[in-house]
């Protein structure tokens, strides 16, 4: 791109980068509704699933296995309080799923059941570890982990074709035929016949990061056509019932590292808007706090992406979430003082951190804003002063959006200016 025409197309941006600064003044905050739970238990834990609101089960290292019940200490008062059951083994473990409150799995470098009394290791042989567990039913359950799927028919496990390969993070689907998973760098799809690729490793992701390291970590849904995975990177892809696009990224205003820093590890939600994503941060390395990770939940109302404000809970590194409502969602981590919290559905310090008015006019997969997207990364995200527009949009562009939600008429202006720089982005990115 000519100097002269970039200087041009920057100054535009450096326009609607004031103009949401100066909308700033329209957002606003209010109070917490995340606290922590006494859990009774030091271990890190790594994952969560209930089957009722009052039949909770956490798990994590060394065999840990908390239920909730919602009267801890049995005086028939209700609280906040877990029970440590027996799991008899001293492994971690890494995830937890039930289809009924007496037919719940645990794994990790082993099976376990629980049939409403006990806990009982299922052998599968050795030298397996598994991160996940998902079922439709009691008789179709799927186990995955470094060495492929395994899934349960009722009377039998078997090994599923076409996975033996992949290293799977986390497991979720919408019906026997319709089943996600998602691991290093690839996300698959049983369609109840066989396992296929659906989408590798994303180019958004290479762009802008360089992709070392990347893994899709987590994968919800509300639907087989609405269905999110989440990345160590901080980022959120969605897939539409078609083809999967980078939905959310999350991004600091405070580092200028702003792609070094977010990691999502677990999503749920308990509709399409309503949906928790949690995992933690790093500080930039030039931060005093450079060395210490702390957690992080966003939350999806339908329209944008919002920071939970936890940083009163003291909770680090979040691994796993899962609600029984709205009102009632619970989440677990990697912090030895607080290893689980709750949120009561009361408004939380929202920061919205992505936001985008191209988004707000054109909606997410119009070819406007893949247009957009493409000049952010390739073209400023390549030079220091792209990258500082960047970080400068994102930080203030939850202002603006609030602003046109709320007046109709100043929408169609902000569309007109976006419409000015769409000719002189096209020309320059043919």
């Amino acid at each position: 791109m000519k100097k002269g025409k970039m200087k041009r197309v920057t100054s535009v941006f450096i326009l609607l980068s004031i103009i949401v600064l100066l909308l700033s003044i329209l957002f606003h905050s209010a109070i917490a509704g995340w606290s922590p739970m006494e859990s009774g238990s030091t271990e890190l834990l790594y994952g969560i699933w209930g089957s009722s609101p009052t039949d909770v089960f956490a798990v994590g290292e060394n065999g840990t296995i908390l239920h909730y019940d919602g009267d801890g200490d049995n005086d028939g008062v209700p609280d906040t309080i877990w029970e440590r059951m027996s799991s008899g083994i001293k492994r971690s473990l890494n995830d937890v799923w039930g289809s009924s409150d007496t037919d719940v799995y645990a794994v990790g470098s082993t099976i376990l059941h629980y049939d409403g009394n006990d806990w009982s290791e299922i052998y599968i042989g050795a030298d397996r570890s598994f991160t996940c567990v998902w079922g439709s039913a009691s008789n179709d359950v799927f186990v995955a982990g470094f060495k492929g799927v395994l899934h349960y028919d009722g009377s039998n496990w078997s090994e599923m074709e076409n996975t033996s390969g992949s290293h799977l993070s986390n497991i979720w689907g919408n019906s026997p035929t319709s089943v996600f998973a998602v691991g290093s760098d690839d996300i698959i799809h049983y369609n109840g016949n066989s396992w296929n690729s659906m989408f590798e490793f994303p180019t958004t992701t290479t762009t802008v990061w360089g992709g070392y390291g990347f893994s899709y970590c987590d994968i919800w849904g509300s639907s087989g056509a609405n269905v999110y995975a989440t990345t160590n990177y901080g980022e959120i892809y969605l897939y539409n019932g078609s083809s999967w696009a980078l939905a959310f990224r999350a991004t600091t205003t405070t580092s200028p590292y702003v792609f070094e820093t977010f990691y999502f590890s677990g999503i749920w939600g308990s509709s399409e808007t309503d949906i928790f994503a949690v995992g933690g941060y790093y500080p930039s390395y030039h931060s005093e706090n450079y060395g210490k990770d702390y957690g992080i939940i966003f939350h999806y109302d339908g329209f944008t992406w919002s920071e939970m404000d936890i940083r009163a809970t003291g909770m680090r590194r979040l691994n796993g979430v899962w609600g029984a409502s709205s009102s009632n969602v619970f989440a677990v981590g990697e912090s030895h003082d607080i290893n689980i919290l709750h949120y009561d559905g009361s408004t939380s310090i929202t920061t919205t951190i992505t936001a985008c008015p191209a988004h707000n006019v054109y909606g997410v997969h119009s070819e406007e804003s893949e247009l957009l997207r493409y000049f952010r990364d390739e073209i400023l995200n390549q030079t220091p002063e792209g990258q500082e527009l960047i970080r400068l949009y994102y930080q203030w562009s939850p202002a603006i959006v609030k602003a046109m939600d709320e007046d109709e008429g100043f929408k169609q202006e902000i569309k007109g200016i976006i419409d000015n720089i769409l000719p002189m982005i096209e020309k320059e990115v043919e």
